[in-house]
């Protein structure tokens, strides 16, 4: 798992990718079909310091290294976590995490694109 840094990534990730998140969900995750798995995690400062920003950022990028090796996750990825996400425990937040990815990748293999 690398991060997205570069400016053009983002910029086609926002103008190609389609949000992939349930409706109910807390978090938000802009996806794009890629041969390697790459994201970019994004707190807004209104959920919390610094230390409670990081800690949830550490945590996701966990969760993702997990899910890359189980999941066999392709594709570039930017996930918007909100207070909410960012309150639940870390079990939590791995179920809804491997939801969300399970449901992108069962949509990627059925040839849907986006």
């Amino acid at each position: 798992m690398t991060s997205l840094k570069r400016k053009v990534d983002f910029a086609t990730l926002f103008r190609k990718g389609r949000w992939i998140s349930p409706r109910d969900s807390n978090v938000r995750i802009r996806g794009l079909k890629w041969d390697q798995f790459q994201t970019a995690i994004a707190i807004p400062k209104k959920v919390g310091n610094a230390v409670r920003r990081n800690k949830a950022r550490r945590q996701v990028r966990e969760i993702l290294r997990h899910l890359e090796l189980t999941l066999f996750i392709r594709g570039r990825f930017v996930l918007i976590l909100n207070k909410d996400f960012v309150k639940n425990e870390f079990a939590e937040k791995r179920r809804e995490l491997r939801e969300i990815f399970q449901n992108f990748m069962a949509r990627q293999n059925r040839g849907v694109s986006h």
